[in-house]
């Protein structure tokens, strides 16, 4: 599935499943291991529509935009698009090849082929447990083990379907044009000091309704949403520059650097310096 030449000459595992198993309606299955720093040297397409389900680790995917997927995160790629990634924490991937003709037998998944790069969550779905029973069910090589695994990926299928399902109706949504307005404002101006009052303001809307049909659209709460946009624009200039960590926490619009490193450390599991540390 992948033949690229890659940023680091460290091991990268895979296990490809459809190299033993037919298990349709997927025609390429694939495991993969990623050690850090590793990644495709340049941007590349695929002739298939290719599903990347983040089982742990981080890696950034990068087509017209930026994608940071962590553990529980899956990205749609439409087959065509010009992309790129490479590892931030090590981790595992499941990748899955659709057709973009998919077979007549599975007429649902048909709404899983996106036109354009998306990202979706599977949390809470136990991931890691998944990519354990795939991989002691593969090594068995048993009578049955190619439906058993074709009945597990199905039941994957199936989930990032409604995850599907679930992210066009939240977009259908924000052609709410004041919730449009404050995501826009959150983008642009996340290093100001952005309080709950101007982010209603700015929909059009008071404070209890904006805060209502804000987390109706977005899983979150305004405040919340804006601390997590914060968090993950400073992690990306922690990962990418040598800024110091009080610089990124002051770029990413925090004022307080205890308050970015306690919020930092409850959001990804540890300090936002101990990666560099350990490198």
């Amino acid at each position: 599935m992948e033949n690229l030449s890659c940023l680091s000459r460290r091991r990268v595992k895979h296990r490809l499943l459809t190299d033993r198993y037919s298990l349709p309606p997927c025609f390429g299955v694939m495991l993969a291991e990623y050690p850090e720093q590793t990644g495709t040297r340049i941007p590349h397409t695929h002739n298939e529509f290719q599903i990347i389900v983040q089982i742990s680790g981080v890696i950034r995917f990068t087509t017209d935009r930026d994608f940071i997927l962590s553990s529980g995160d899956v990205l749609l790629l439409p087959a065509g698009t010009r992309h790129a990634w490479s590892v931030l924490e090590r981790g595992k991937t499941l990748q899955l090849l659709l057709s973009p003709g998919l077979p007549t037998d599975y007429p649902e998944l048909r709404s899983i082929l996106v036109p354009a790069a998306t990202r979706l969550s599977l949390a809470p779905f136990p991931l890691e447990t998944f990519w354990q029973e795939i991989i002691l069910e593969e090594e068995r090589a048993l009578p049955g083990t190619a439906l058993l695994l074709r009945a597990r990926l199905l039941e994957l299928l199936a989930r990032i379907l409604r995850a599907c399902s679930t992210a066009r109706q939240g977009i259908t949504a924000r052609t709410h044009d004041g919730i449009a307005k404050t995501l826009d404002l959150i983008a642009s101006k996340y290093r100001e000091k952005l309080t709950l009052h101007r982010l209603a303001s700015t929909a059009g809307l008071s404070i209890s309704r904006f805060s209502a049909l804000f987390r109706a659209l977005t899983g979150q709460a305004p405040v919340e949403f804006l601390l997590a946009y914060r968090l993950e624009r400073a992690r990306e200039l922690l990962e990418s520059t040598d800024l110091k960590v009080y610089e990124a926490a002051e770029c990413a619009g925090f004022s307080s650097l205890a308050h970015f490193n306690r919020k930092y450390k409850s959001l990804y599991g540890h300090p936002p310096g101990a990666r560099r540390k350990d490198a």
